[in-house]
């Protein structure tokens, strides 16, 4: 998925989690969407937080892009893409099974830039965002330079603007065997 905005996703992550009967992540403020509260007691579809993006790109390895040192290998960039983004796992996956993190679409995760790498000051139970906020994007893209596609480059942009270059991977908490 491309040309979404932060708000489209985090609609998306709560309608999915009803359609399958889960609590959804986020409150949405109903006015006019002006915050977003994170339920992290929910067990509903969630994005990503920024560490824990990094930490699934690098599956425990040191390599410079998700899946290895070459980025040809595992990446979709503007030297090798034509500027349209590719269907999901035409690359090498990292050691986890996971594609196209480096490179392909930049990815939302759920952090504000400005909170990105801070100590939380927040009540963890519920991290509220603004709308008008900038929020981290990883992975790199079609539109950017091979070494925007290593695992520790991070962007942000507007949460509201929407841009063929952006996307998203949206995870939920595995369930607990009885």
């Amino acid at each position: 998925v491309e040309s979404v905005t932060w708000f489209d996703v985090i609609r998306f992550c709560n309608a999915l989690s009803l359609r399958e009967k889960l609590s959804p992540a986020y409150e949405i403020d109903v006015d006019d969407e002006s915050e977003i509260r994170w339920s992290k007691a929910s067990n509903g579809y969630r994005l990503l937080t920024e560490a824990e993006w990094e930490f699934a790109a690098r599956a425990n390895r040191k390599h410079a892009f998700s899946g290895g040192d070459d980025p040809e290998l595992v990446g979709w960039f503007q030297e090798n893409s034509e500027e349209h983004s590719k269907p999901v796992g035409q690359k090498e996956p990292n050691v986890w099974g996971l594609f196209d993190m480096s490179g392909n679409v930049w990815e939302w995760v759920f952090d504000a830039s400005k909170r990105a790498y801070q100590k939380a000051t927040t009540n963890p139970v519920h991290l509220i965002m603004k709308k008008r906020s900038y929020h981290v994007r990883r992975g790199g893209g079609i539109n950017g330079k091979k070494r925007e596609a290593r695992v520790s480059n991070r962007s942000k942009q507007r949460s509201v603007t929407k841009s063929k270059t952006t996307g998203f991977r949206c995870v939920r908490l595995q369930p607990k065997d009885s």
